[in-house]
């Protein structure tokens, strides 16, 4: 072999036979392992080495085989495999911080640079209706409370003893076998956690409240009031854990002291009584609370910063009732928002724009009007003042039984259509927030049959740490009672990655004006559509004024480019990477290295 004129090296001599022998001359790609030892295969190229096997053959002998390695032993590189360090200096002194100005990503990813990519916004989703976990237990379900800080769901309802479920347990497995604790009376219709003592409060037949154990599960303490009294349907505890309020049937509402020790209840709102026509001559020794609205109190929430107590009732006059409790011992009522459709539910939202109350409300079938609605206690004018709401009328003759605030601006509803089937109704409502004119929509909706279905009270309660729905409904007409579980799913929205984006590196200084540039390879992600374009710029000063530029791009995952014989002989470098998406937002070409070899 001999160099040409161009100082390339070619094959020299005027015959590769001579005689019955014959010379082939085979040159190879070299690979070589991390520690840098060639290896046969499963290694890197090495383009600046080659392996150079020179074989004789003839008739009669043996092949004669020598192979050596030639090596560009003269080669330097500079190779830029990260861009994670963020924006470095003007001049090039660090692999990682070797760009001076970006509008991509090279950070997210180390080794990697796309373009800038913006993450889509999460939205909500909720699993069919005929995905709900569920199990049959042998109990009407009334009332329903989610304990997520001890991972606990209760249900209260037909049976003597409440039951306990494991909240993680019901996510991962079903809901299983519950633990039961002892008999607090039939028919539990309401229920309030202690949030600061291990209490749990149920109140059943005949106005009866149990204080229950959330530790042991094991009832404390149980209050009877006069046995003239009905059924409870409503509870609300202060945040200090001291005092209880709790209502029902006929306007019925108790004002409780509660012993902190024991969980016993004294009422402060009381007259004592006794049936003197059973018993003539008796000694009153039964509490009587006060009444209010006159008919059944359905749902309560107390604003201790105001001591104020708002009560939901079936009654027309004071369908939403506005109660100071500022004496514990003489409650009084305030006013009201009158209705000819009982409100069943009721859950606080927050304060509006002006910084009054606002609440969202369940009401039974109106044939009129709204089942659900936004509701404000405006006080500079004394009075309630409907803000929004959602007409149910073309889904059936819907009975709000159940709703609960998902913190995401977004309302989950249960009614029951007690004329025809499908009996149960799931509904999430959009929209529904504190802001000055919301406008609830419904955004999801499901419904399914079981029989001749029966959904009493407030069997549903939700979990802002699990981000579920718990309900325990009556399905009438079935063989068994079930128990049901819905997941809320988190559905990360769609980002979008920029249109284009660019790079500009640092400068490299090669050292003199004497080296040559031999090729630039380059490893990348190309999907179809998009394009990543390299420019290299070669100039003799540090501001590149009177630059030489090669551009270099290629759909290949790696390639390898020559530089053109101009790039050489100059002594600063600087490259710049310009990105464009695939004609869609939803992908990015991705750039992880490259390596100019110059001598």
């Amino acid at each position: 072999m001999t160099k040409n004129a161009s100082g390339s090296w070619e094959f020299s001599g005027s015959s590769n036979v001579s005689g019955d022998l014959t010379r082939v001359i085979y040159i190879a790609n070299v690979s070589r392992d991390s520690q840098s030892n060639i290896v046969e295969s499963g290694g890197t190229d090495d383009s600046m080495t080659k392996k150079v096997t020179v074989t004789v053959s003839g008739t009669g002998i043996s092949d004669y085989v020598i192979s050596t390695y030639l090596t560009n032993w003269g080669d330097k590189a500079w190779t830029q495999t990260d861009w994670s360090g963020g924006v470095g200096a003007q001049y090039w002194s660090s692999s990682t911080q070797a760009y001076t100005s970006s509008t991509m990503d090279g950070i997210s990813t180390a080794g990697a640079l796309k373009l800038q990519y913006t993450p889509g916004a999460d939205t909500w989703g909720w699993s069919d209706i005929t995905d709900f976990a569920s199990s049959s237990q042998n109990t009407g379900a009334y009332a329903s409370i989610v304990d997520d800080a001890s991972d606990h769901w209760y249900l209260m309802g037909s049976a003597t003893s409440p039951q306990r479920y494991t909240i993680t347990n019901i996510r991962s497995t079903g809901f299983g076998s519950p633990v039961t604790s002892g008999s607090t009376g039939l028919y539990a219709r309401a229920s309030a956690l202690n949030g600061h003592y291990p209490h749990l409060y149920i109140g059943g037949d005949k106005g009866v409240i149990s204080t229950v154990s959330t530790s042991t599960f094991l009832t404390l303490k149980t209050f009877t009031p006069a046995t003239n009294l009905s059924w409870l349907y409503a509870m609300a505890v202060n945040a200090a854990g001291t005092h209880m309020y709790a209502g029902g049937t006929g306007g019925i509402l108790f004002s409780l002291d509660i012993n902190t020790t024991n969980g016993g209840l004294t009422c402060t709102n009381c007259t004592l009584w006794c049936d003197t026509v059973k018993t003539p001559g008796c000694t009153p020794n039964l509490p009587t609370p006060q009444t209010f609205s006159g008919d059944v109190i359905n749902a309560m929430y107390l604003d201790e910063a105001n001591n104020i107590l708002y009560l939901a009732t079936d009654n027309t006059t004071n369908a939403l009732m506005r109660v100071d409790v500022a004496n514990q011992a003489a409650l009084v009522a305030s006013y009201a928002y009158s209705s000819s459709i009982d409100f069943t539910d009721l859950k606080y939202l927050g304060t509006n724009p002006s910084g009054y109350n606002r609440f969202i409300a369940g009401l039974d079938y109106n044939s009129a009007g709204d089942e659900f609605i936004i509701i404000d206690d405006n006080t500079l004018t004394s009075s309630f003042t409907k803000v929004a709401g959602v007409d149910f009328n073309s889904y059936g003759n819907l009975y709000v039984r159940d709703i609960a605030y998902t913190n995401n601006n977004e309302a989950f509803v249960v009614a029951v259509d007690a004329v025809a089937a499908p009996y149960i109704h799931i509904f999430t409502i959009s929209d529904v927030s504190t802001l000055a004119a919301p406008s609830p929509t419904v955004q999801w909706y499901d419904n399914t049959t079981y029989g001749y279905s029966t959904l009493y009270y407030h069997p549903m309660d939700y979990s802002n740490k699990y981000g579920g729905i718990f309900a325990g409904w009556n399905y009438a007409g079935a063989s068994t009672y079930r128990t049901t579980f819905i997941e809320q799913q988190t559905v990360a929205g769609v980002g979008t990655y920029a249109a284009t984006g660019n790079l500009v590196s640092s400068s490299f200084d090669l050292g003199s004006a004497d080296k040559d540039l031999h090729t630039l390879t380059v490893n990348q992600d190309i999907p179809s559509g998009c394009s990543i374009t390299i420019t290299f710029s070669a100039a003799n000063n540090s501001s590149f004024t009177g630059a030489t530029t090669q551009e270099f791009t290629s759909t290949s995952a790696t390639y390898t480019t020559a530089f053109n014989a101009d790039m050489s002989g100059q002594r600063w470098l600087k490259y710049q990477v310009d990105m464009a998406n695939c004609n869609s937002s939803a992908s990015t070409p991705t750039l992880y290295d490259l390596k100019l070899n110059y001598r």
